[in-house]
């Protein structure tokens, strides 16, 4: 019986992976309790603890100690050609979780280009375009305050005046009410077809932006 073969039947990786799979605060808990019996697995088993704890970090919120692990976890699945964990990519895996743990860290333009990669890596999957358009958009909008803002600005001028013509024009400038009516309505009609307008090149710019990678 191999080294490795010898590693996966030790109690240490068994007990480990005795651990409910959503008990995620428990595996973290008996790992860092654990940590010199697991060094001394082979590195197969070693890997496989050091990843699934790995992702536990994330599922409890531990975002930075993720990022922290997330690199040296994703140089080791190539170093080993682990091309699965739990049945999934866990490549890509560490790589989508680095990436929402950039986000929920506000630090969007990381979490970006991450996830910008894995819509390159993989252009059919749904989680990782919904995702990336959501931080896309959050960028877009620094890129389009201004004419959404000037948009805002007309509709409260509009607003205004039809406070006016509420209290002033319809009781004492009767005379005034068809040009008022026109003036907030051209105001109004103008504002809504600027956000329709803008929302478009937003919908434009999250497109571009995930096809041209």
């Amino acid at each position: 019986m191999s080294t490795q073969e010898l590693s996966y039947q030790s109690p240490i990786y068994l007990d480990y992976f005795s651990i409910s799979d959503n008990a995620y605060a428990a595996k973290i808990l008996w790992y860092e309790s654990h940590v010199k019996q697991i060094q001394n697995l082979n590195d197969r088993p070693k890997a496989e603890i050091e990843l699934d704890y790995t992702l536990s970090l994330f599922h409890v919120g531990r975002y930075n100690q993720f990022i922290a692990q997330a690199d040296p976890m994703i140089e080791k699945v190539i170093d080993q050609n682990i091309m699965e964990l739990h049945g999934e990519d866990i490549y890509q895996k560490l790589l989508f979780n680095k990436a929402a743990c950039y986000y929920n860290t506000n630090q969007f333009e990381l979490s970006l280009h991450i996830l910008l990669e894995l819509c390159k890596m993989d252009s059919g999957n749904k989680l990782y375009k919904t995702f990336c358009a959501k931080v896309l958009r959050l960028d877009s909008y620094r890129k389009y305050d201004r004419l959404k803002g000037f948009a805002l600005g007309m509709i409260l001028a509009a607003l205004l005046i039809i406070i006016v013509e509420i209290l002033l024009i319809r009781t004492l400038m009767t005379t005034y009410i068809e040009p008022v009516e026109l003036t907030r309505n051209i105001l109004l009609g103008c504002s809504f077809a600027i956000l329709a307008w803008n929302e478009w090149k937003i919908q434009m710019y999250i497109r571009r932006k995930i096809t041209s990678h």
